[in-house]
C-alpha cells in the first residue's frame, strides 16, 4: 500500500488550488471597493439556481457585472467545456472531503489500458500465441491479488521457456479514484482561470500608479 502521507499531499494540492480561486475573487472584490471579503469565495455550482443563490448570499459582492458574467460562464454545466466540468467539480468535491470528512486514500492500480500491458517470451524460440485476461486492472492492488490469467491460444510451452509480463502502475486518490494524470488537468484549469483575470489588475494599476515613492510613510508590502 502507498504511504498515507500521499493522501495528505494530494489534499494539500487540491486545497491550495481551491484557495487560489478564492483569493482571486477576494482581490477582484477589492478592486470593486469592498474591503470586507470574509464571505467572498469562488462559486462552483452545477445549476444556474445554485449560482444565483451564491450571488444572493454575497459570495461575489464587489465584483463587476462583467466579472460575475465571466465567472458564471466558467461554471460546470452540461454542454459546456468538458475539461471545465470535470476539473471544477473534482476540485470542489475532493476539497470538501479533505476539509470536512477524511484524508483521501492513495491507491495503486494497474493501468487499465490494454495497450499499456506488455508481454515478452524468454527462452527457446517457439511459435506461441496467448491471451491475457486482466483481473485487477483498474482496481487497487493488495498482497496476494491475482493480477491476470493467461491462456495458451496456440502452440505449447517448451522446457526452460519463460513468459515475462509488464503491467504499468497508476496512482489514484480518493473514493472516486482520481487518477494522477488528471491532476495536471485541474492545475492547468485553475491557472488559466486566474490568468484570464490578469488584465483587470493591470488596468487598475494603470489607473492608480501609487504615490511614486515620495512619501516618508512606511509602505505595506
Amino acid at each position: 500500500e502507498p504511504p498515507v502521507k500521499l493522501g495528505l499531499i494530494f489534499g494539500d494540492f487540491i486545497h491550495n488550488l481551491r484557495s487560489a480561486l478564492d483569493n482571486l475573487l477576494r482581490q477582484l472584490a477589492r478592486l470593486g471597493g469592498v474591503d470586507n471579503c470574509d464571505r467572498t469565495q469562488f462559486p462552483i455550482c452545477d445549476t444556474a439556481q445554485q449560482f444565483s443563490e451564491q450571488v444572493r448570499r454575497g459570495r461575489l459582492a464587489g465584483l463587476s457585472d462583467q466579472h460575475i458574467a465571466a465567472i458564471e460562464l466558467l461554471q460546470p454545466r452540461p454542454g459546456r467545456n468538458l475539461n471545465h466540468y470535470f476539473a471544477l467539480t473534482a476540485l470542489r468535491d475532493f476539497d470538501n472531503i479533505d476539509k470536512h470528512q477524511a484524508i483521501h486514500a492513495a491507491v495503486i492500480a494497474f493501468d487499465p489500458r490494454p495497450e499499456a500491458m506488455r508481454a515478452r517470451r524468454a527462452g527457446p524460440d517457439s511459435e506461441i500465441a496467448f491471451e491475457i485476461e486482466p483481473v485487477t486492472i483498474g482496481k487497487p492492488l493488495y498482497d496476494g491479488a491475482v493480477v491476470a490469467r493467461v491462456r495458451i491460444a496456440s502452440g505449447r510451452l517448451k522446457p526452460n521457456m519463460g513468459m515475462e509480463f509488464e503491467f504499468p502502475l497508476r496512482m489514484g486518490f480518493g473514493e472516486h479514484g482520481l487518477g494522477e494524470d488528471k491532476l495536471t488537468v485541474i492545475w492547468r484549469l485553475a491557472r488559466e482561470i486566474i490568468e484570464s483575470f490578469a488584465p483587470a489588475f493591470s488596468e487598475a494599476e494603470q489607473r492608480d500608479p501609487g504615490d511614486g515613492g515620495d512619501s516618508t510613510e512606511p509602505q505595506d508590502k
